[in-house]
Formats: C-alpha cells, structure tokens, sequence
C-alpha cells in the first residue's frame, strides 16, 4: 500500500516537473498577473458545514477516516443568501450528497 502510495506521488511529481518544463512558466511579467486579478470578478469563501467520515471499502482491510470543512465560492454579497439556503433549507440532502461521494 505505502509502494503505490509513493509511486503515485512520484509519477505526479515527474508529471507536472515535465509539464512546467516543456510550458516553462506562463507569465515572467508581474504586471499581467495584476491585470488577470483585477478581471476577476469579487467572490467570498462560505463555509457549509463540517464533515467526519469513515471508508473501510477503499482499502480492504484498513479503515480511513476523512475530516474536512466544506466551502463553497459565491458572489460578493450573496454570501448571507447562500449561507442561509444551505444551512436551513438544504442542510441535511448536502451533508447527505457530501457524505456518499466521502464514502
């Protein structure tokens, strides 16, 4: 289990080694970074809901557990609309939906 573990990692690691090195970086100009920013239209962080899970099907034999916060990405003030739809009238299909996919 360690042995594909490690393998994975170090086949995505050669991975996006050769990619940066046949793209090299896309943008020596620090002024186009600021410009890409500023097009971006403003967003906040929601946080949904906090989330423990266990899957004992991914590794035969083991058990593993998953903690993670969930957080969603909306418009610049729709962030109390969305809180308020996910929390009161969604709560439990979200955490439902969250849980099989952690599963």
């Amino acid at each position: 289990m360690v042995k594909t573990i490690l393998t994975i990692i170090v086949t995505m690691a050669l991975s996006v080694g050769g990619t940066y090195l046949v793209l090299g970086s896309q943008s020596s100009n620090p002024d186009s970074a600021v410009e890409e920013e500023a097009s971006e239209p403003d967003t906040v962080e929601v946080e949904i809901d906090k989330f423990n899970a266990s899957n004992s099907m991914a590794a035969p034999g083991s058990v593993i557990h998953v903690r993670f916060i969930l957080v969603a990405t909306v418009a610049e003030g729709q962030e109390t609309i969305f809180a308020e739809l996910v929390s009161n009238a969604k709560q439990a299909r979200v955490r439902q939906a969250v849980i099989s996919v952690a599963r």
